[in-house]
C-alpha cells in the first residue's frame, strides 16, 4: 500500500459485494458483506488503492474551491470539469476561454453576481442542447427543462415529463452532465430504479456506474456558491 489509508466507518450487511465511498471530507467509508474479515477489507483496499488516492485527491482539490470566493484576480473556478483561473479585464461580459474565466473589472459584489449569472446562463444553454440531443436518441418526449438551485439533488424528472437540473452540474465534466440527463430522461419511460430502468440507461451510457461514483465522490460541489 503506497500510504496509510484511514477508514472512517465500516458497515456490515447482507450485501454480496464490497462498496467503497470517499465522503465529502475525503474519508473512506466501506460497506462490506457479513462475515468478511479485516484481512478481506485490507485486500480490497490494496486492490482499489489507486482509485482511493485519486478520489481523495479530487475531493481535496474541489474542497479548496468550496471555501467562500473572494472574487479576486487569479482565483480558481470550475467549468465543465476543468479548472479555470479568474482574470479581470476590460470587457463588458463574463466568458471562458481556454484555462481562464474573464470578467469585467468591477467590485466584489458585482463580480459575484455576474459570474454566478454567467454560470446559470451557460447551464441553460448547455443543458438544453444535451437534453434535446439525447431525447431524440432515446426516443422520449420531455415537456420542459428547468435549471434549478437545488441543495440536495443533481436532477429530477417530473410526472409531466419536466427535466429539472441543478445548475452546478455545469461545473462537472461533460460526460457527467450527459449521464444525469440520460438518467432523468430514462425516468420518462421507467419511473423507478428497476433493472429495466438501468438497462435502458446503459444503452446510452455504458459506464453509468463510473459516473455515479464520480458524483458521489464530488457531491460537495452542491455546496458551492451558497
Amino acid at each position: 500500500m503506497s500510504k496509510q489509508i484511514i477508514i472512517k466507518k465500516v458497515y456490515w450487511s447482507s450485501r454480496k459485494t464490497f462498496s467503497l465511498k470517499i465522503d465529502e471530507n475525503g474519508a473512506l467509508i466501506i460497506r462490506a458483506p457479513k462475515g468478511s474479515t479485516i484481512n478481506d477489507i485490507a485486500q480490497i483496499i490494496n486492490r482499489k488503492i489507486r482509485w482511493i488516492e485519486k478520489a481523495q485527491k479530487s475531493v481535496q482539490e474541489f474542497r479548496e474551491h468550496i471555501k467562500p470566493k473572494n472574487y479576486v484576480d487569479g482565483e480558481a473556478f470550475f467549468y465543465l470539469g476543468a479548472k479555470v483561473t479568474l482574470r479581470f479585464v476590460e470587457t463588458d461580459r463574463v466568458y471562458a476561454d481556454g484555462n481562464y474565466l474573464f470578467a469585467p473589472s468591477v467590485g466584489k459584489e458585482s463580480a459575484q453576481r455576474e459570474i454566478q449569472q454567467w454560470y446559470l446562463n451557460e447551464a441553460r444553454k448547455i443543458f438544453s442542447h444535451i437534453v434535446a440531443d439525447f431525447a431524440k436518441k432515446m426516443n422520449v418526449a420531455y415537456s420542459i427543462i428547468r435549471v434549478k438551485n437545488s441543495r440536495t439533488r443533481w436532477g429530477s424528472c417530473g410526472k409531466n415529463g419536466s427535466i429539472n437540473l441543478n445548475w452546478r452540474l455545469v461545473m462537472t465534466p461533460p460526460e457527467v452532465i450527459e449521464y444525469i440527463i440520460i438518467h432523468e430522461l430514462a425516468h420518462i419511460v421507467h419511473r423507478n430504479h428497476s433493472k429495466h430502468f438501468y438497462n435502458f440507461v446503459r444503452r446510452f451510457c455504458p459506464n453509468y456506474k463510473a459516473m455515479e461514483q464520480w458524483l458521489r465522490t464530488n457531491s460537495h460541489i452542491m455546496k458551492m456558491f451558497r
